[in-house]
């Protein structure tokens, strides 16, 4: 969005809002300016910069919220946290996997329920959004220049509840470790994001499949519902990290996440890119280990979908 369309679609905000229209500019005006800033510069911690043989991502998930049901996972604990180099997937995705470390990057295998991979992870991907008149400076490594990345968002996507089921990430992950044994290992689940898969039906409100960030901002559901709803989603991808512990071996196998969400403060409300808010930006790192008792067969399912990228975005709350 340029300076002067920003100027017209205030105009039209305050217009027809009064003073919530030049809040909600204000707002925009800020996260826009960190947009920017943001994707140029070195903020956060490159999960290569740390040590790890298994990495699982827990998509969206804040440093409290994992907290809160760290109790039944005692595993977790203590969870520790870091500032991530990004405040939304595609973010992360394009400033995680770069030139400095290909080495790392080549000696790991990326199974992910995220369908942004392919947009940055496909050649030349991130550095389409190299421009000085795009907000976004990036520059990522594609698909290629990794051992493998195993995209369960391609035939693992469940269309009725529009996302990855959490076990059909932890069935290919077990499988990827136990045939391949890959020197580092990430498993990226689209958990706790939503949409929130307890509550899909036929009869759901609009706000469990489609943005949720936008409809607490209007008052349409309150915090507490949507906080409920995202732990809850939570736990349902903490049942599957159990099972992946007992069924794959790593000596040091790390819980975190891409990046945080907003719940309001400060006026924000979801993951903007470049966002410096902590609450988007820092998020858990919680070191285990694992240990493959054999117990477990995993079942790799294998589905059609009719969904395109974007459909499949959209459905996330993304578009």
């Amino acid at each position: 969005m340029s300076l002067r369309d920003w100027v017209g679609n205030t105009t039209t905000r305050v217009r027809e809002d009064g003073l919530s229209g030049v809040a909600e500019s204000g707002r925009r005006l800020y996260t826009g300016f960190w947009r920017v800033a943001g994707s140029r510069l070195p903020l956060g911690t490159n999960i290569y910069d740390r040590e790890w043989d298994v990495l699982v991502l827990l998509d969206g998930c804040r440093v409290d919220l994992l907290s809160e049901v760290a109790s039944g996972y005692p595993y977790l604990l203590p969870i520790d946290s870091i500032r991530s180099v990004g405040s939304s997937s595609r973010e992360w995705l394009a400033k995680t996997f770069v030139a400095a470390h290909a080495d790392k990057v080549g000696r790991t295998v990326y199974v992910t329920a995220n369908p942004y991979s392919e947009e940055i992870l496909s050649p030349g991907g991130a550095e389409n959004n190299r421009s000085p008149f795009n907000p976004e400076n990036w520059s990522s490594l594609n698909a290629a220049e990794f051992a493998r990345v195993e995209e369960v968002w391609q035939d693992g996507w469940d269309d009725s509840l529009g996302t990855v089921p959490p076990r059909r990430m932890t069935d290919r992950a077990i499988t990827v470790a136990r045939n391949e044994s890959p020197e580092r290992l990430i498993v990226h689940y689209m958990q706790p994001h939503q949409p929130f898969i307890e509550m899909v039906s036929d009869d759901q409100p609009d706000w469990i499949r489609g943005n949720c960030w936008s409809a607490m901002q209007r008052g349409d559901v309150s915090r507490n519902t949507v906080w409920a709803a995202y732990r809850q989603n939570l736990r349902l991808a903490m049942e599957e990290v159990s099972l992946l512990r007992r069924s794959i071996d790593a000596a040091r196998l790390v819980v975190s996440s891409d990046h945080g969400n907003a719940f309001g403060e400060w006026g924000i409300y979801g993951h903007p890119n470049g966002s410096l808010h902590p609450a988007v930006k820092r998020v858990p790192w919680a070191v285990t280990n694992a240990a493959d008792t054999d117990e477990y067969d995993p079942d790799v399912e294998r589905e059609s979908s009719e969904a395109s990228v974007e459909e499949r975005l959209e459905g996330l709350g993304y578009l």
